[in-house]
C-alpha cells in the first residue's frame, strides 16, 4: 500500500515575515501621532511665487471684482423700465445716444427713453440697469425698436458679483493652484503668507547600495528609492535633505 508523504500547509504570503500587515492609513495615523508634526513656521512670498504653497492666513479682497457693472452680452444698455410692454407686435422705441467700446469708460449717462450700443465686457453707462440683447433690437436711423422687455440687471455682471470688497477670496489651508494665483493678481494682492516648506531628511542605508550610474558589481544594488522619495517629498511641498 502506497502512502503519500504529508504535505506542508499552503503558505499565506500575507504572513511571511510579518505577524500582521498594518493598513497604510493606520500606519500614517500612528506615525503622525508620535511624531509631533505641525507647521514649521510662516513666511511671506510674492504672489507669482506662491503656486503650490499652503496659505497660512485668509486672503481678504480689498476690491470688488468686477469693479463696475459690465455687459454680459452684445446689445444695448437700457433702463429696464423703458422696455416694459415691448413685444414683436408692439415694439418700444429708444434713442441711441452713444456707444461704449470694451475697455472704455462711458462719458455719458442713460436717461429715460435712451439706449447705448455696447459689446460683451463693456461698462454700463450711469443710469442703465439692463442689457437688451442685439437680437431683440432693430436699428432704425438714430433709434432702436425694442421687441422684448427685459427685467432689471438682465445680462449684466454687476460690480462685485465675482468677489466683493471685504470678502474672503481664498481661505487659510488652501494649496494654491494656478487659478488661485490668478485670483491674487485679480484682487491686487502682491504677496501672501504661506507655511514654510518642511525639511525632510532622507537616509538610505545598506552596504549593498551604490549611486545611480555607478558600475554595478555582483552583490550591489542601485539606490533608486532615495531619488524617488526625494521627488515625492517635493511633490508634497517639502524640501528633501539628502
Amino acid at each position: 500500500m502506497h502512502i503519500d508523504p504529508p504535505r506542508d500547509p499552503p503558505v499565506d504570503a500575507r504572513w511571511v515575515g510579518f505577524r500582521r500587515l498594518t493598513p497604510v492609513g493606520e500606519a500614517l495615523r500612528r506615525f503622525l501621532e508620535v511624531g509631533g508634526f505641525g507647521p514649521v513656521g510662516v513666511e511671506e512670498v510674492p504672489w507669482d511665487e506662491s503656486y503650490g504653497r499652503v496659505l497660512a492666513s485668509d486672503v481678504i479682497s480689498d476690491v470688488d471684482v468686477p469693479g463696475f457693472h459690465r455687459a454680459a452680452m452684445d446689445g444695448y444698455a437700457v433702463r429696464a423700465e423703458d422696455t416694459f410692454g415691448a413685444s414683436p407686435e408692439t415694439p418700444r422705441k429708444l434713442r441711441v445716444v452713444g456707444r461704449v467700446a470694451v475697455g472704455e469708460r462711458p462719458n455719458f449717462s442713460i436717461k429715460p427713453g435712451e439706449a447705448a450700443e455696447l459689446a460683451t465686457g463693456s461698462a454700463l453707462p450711469e443710469g442703465a440697469n439692463a442689457v437688451l440683447r442685439v437680437e431683440y433690437a432693430k436699428p432704425v436711423g438714430g433709434y432702436i425698436l425694442v421687441y422684448q422687455a427685459v427685467p432689471p440687471w438682465r445680462d449684466v455682471n454687476r460690480a462685485g458679483c465675482d468677489v466683493r470688497r471685504g470678502e474672503v477670496a481664498l481661505r487659510r489651508g488652501r494649496v494654491l493652484r494656478a487659478q488661485d494665483v490668478g485670483m491674487l493678481a485679480l484682487i491686487g494682492r502682491r504677496s501672501v503668507q504661506v507655511y514654510r516648506r518642511p525639511r525632510v531628511g532622507v537616509l538610505a542605508v545598506g552596504s549593498e547600495l551604490v549611486d545611480a550610474f555607478t558600475p554595478v558589481e555582483v552583490g550591489t544594488v542601485v539606490d533608486v528609492d532615495r531619488p524617488m522619495i526625494e521627488l515625492l517629498i517635493r511633490d508634497c511641498g517639502g524640501l528633501p535633505v539628502d
